[in-house]
């Protein structure tokens, strides 16, 4: 008998005999031994953790948390190996997707230290995880790899809760199996103000001033079984046989959520579309350093003024909510322009009408020629909602009333540059050689099993209908604009 008929015979007395053989193995020919040898099948078999007490949660864990960082290194490894199949395909179409959205954004930003978030992670692993590993020894049976490590970076960075001073950010078991919603049904509850030394919540060694650190050891101080726990508390009533949500963050973007967590909401009020400084410089042609200068000198002026932010936070118009710096620069899910870009758009219009003092300055006379400015778009909304407007000029002048030309000029160009600078971000939107009219008949037709691609065109479709909105919106103060200069 033949060495392959010879292990087909013993595979199925072992079936008859009831010896189960993990997929994983199988039997082959191995000369060295002149018999039989036991054999690893394609894929890496891990050392079991059964002897963990942390065994029945970590087995609970998913394999991958799928955020897009780690879409690229995925690819660039099955690349590397010649071995992409259809969910490396998915992630690099996905990735494509991504181009010039605010995920786009969030993974090429760089650190303090100038790189990215998946270069520093490679930095991190290079210099201090894998050194520290390999100096372990014998008690790891597999050599430590550079995607185990972002695999366990993934798991924490989504799951993890900021629990106290004592454990800090921890991955607390049930808790981070509630899913996320904006209207949760619950909220984690803990006491943060324990010992950061040994966790106690009631008074311990560590409270009196003369305490040597190393008298105590870590977790020695005194429990109290009252406080010492956490709690996932309701916070609303909870249906029957329904799906209790937890929240991730109450002001998360779809953006934020997609590279945290690996999702999307179908809606989400909290979306923005950003931009830094210099994206607004490079869309609208101003030189960064000339013009571009002379505007970031004049924002903190304008806005050191708080009698300016009362008036610019009585707007109808713009989304009022001011954070200073790059952050300051968005639009929100409404269209709605932020006060950092629209003062931003105003003095690129003012810089380049030839007459930037001429419309904003700084003191009394900038709080009032803003104000006018404000009234005036307050009523340009008011006025592009009637129908009436859309054929009687006298209608529009009755609403309006006399407009100096400065304002009627700064607010126009207002409007020219946020309507180019949509356009400009529209343009760099999504997979190339896509049309935006084909998005939803191409998501229609995309196949279930391609589900990081439906989410980034998903993500698309989303930024796409926000830049819709906010020009549709000042294409409308515009018309009004025009009919009252007819």
């Amino acid at each position: 008998m033949d060495v392959q008929n010879s292990i087909e015979t013993l595979l199925k007395w072992s079936s008859d005999q009831g010896i189960a053989i993990d997929s994983r193995l199988s039997l082959r020919a191995n000369e060295n031994a002149n018999g039989l040898g036991v054999f690893s099948r394609k894929h890496e078999i891990p050392q079991e953790t059964i002897a963990s007490k942390w065994h029945g949660y970590l087995q609970s864990l998913p394999q991958n948390v799928e955020v897009p960082f780690l879409w690229k290194f995925k690819i660039q490894k099955e690349k590397a190996n010649e071995n992409r199949d259809a969910e490396d395909e998915d992630r690099a179409e996905a990735l494509e997707w991504l181009n010039g959205t605010e995920v786009d954004a969030i993974l090429r930003k760089a650190s303090e230290n100038g790189q990215t978030l998946d270069e520093d992670l490679v930095a991190y692993y290079n210099e201090t995880v894998e050194p520290l590993l390999l100096a372990q020894g014998s008690r790891y049976v597999s050599k430590p790899c550079l995607e185990g490590f972002l695999r366990c970076y993934t798991l924490v960075s989504s799951r993890a809760f900021l629990m106290d001073a004592y454990h800090g950010l921890s991955m607390v078991p049930i808790s981070d199996a509630f899913n996320h919603v904006q209207d949760n049904h619950v909220h984690i509850e803990s006491d943060f103000g324990v010992c950061p030394e040994c966790g106690s919540f009631s008074e311990c060694p560590h409270d009196r001033q003369d305490c040597q650190a190393e008298t105590s050891e870590p977790g020695s101080g005194t429990s109290d079984p009252v406080n010492d726990c956490y709690e996932m508390v309701a916070n609303t009533q909870i249906p029957a046989f329904s799906e209790v949500y937890n929240t991730y963050g109450e002001h998360l973007t779809n953006a934020q959520l997609l590279t945290r967590y690996g999702f999307i909401l179908d809606a989400n009020d909290n979306d923005k579309l950003s931009w830094t400084y210099l994206n607004v410089f490079k869309a609208l042609g101003v030189n960064p350093n000339t013009t571009g200068e002379s505007i970031l000198r004049q924002i903190p002026l304008v806005l050191g003024d708080h009698r300016i932010l009362d008036s610019l936070a009585d707007s109808q118009v713009l989304a009022t909510e001011y954070i200073k710096g790059d952050d300051s620069l968005w639009v929100d899910s409404d269209g709605g322009v932020s006060i950092g870009l629209w003062l931003t758009l105003t003095l690129i219009a003012a810089h380049q009408a030839g007459r930037p003092s001429a419309v904003l300055d700084t003191g009394f006379e900038a709080n009032e020629r803003l104000k006018t400015m404000l009234e005036l778009l307050n009523v340009l909304a008011l006025v592009s909602g009637s129908e009436s407007a859309n054929m009687n000029p006298m209608f529009v002048q009755m609403f309006l009333g006399p407009i100096d030309t400065d304002y009627l000029h700064c607010v126009n160009g207002q409007c020219e540059l946020l309507i180019r600078l949509c356009d400009q971000r529209k343009a760099n939107l999504g997979k190339a050689g896509v049309e935006a009219e084909t998005l939803g008949d191409l998501l229609d037709v995309l196949e279930d099993s391609r589900k990081r691609t439906r989410q980034a065109a998903l993500l698309v479709l989303g930024e796409r209908s926000i830049l819709d909105s906010c020009q549709a919106s000042w294409k409308d103060f515009q018309r009004v604009l025009w009919a009252y200069v007819k």
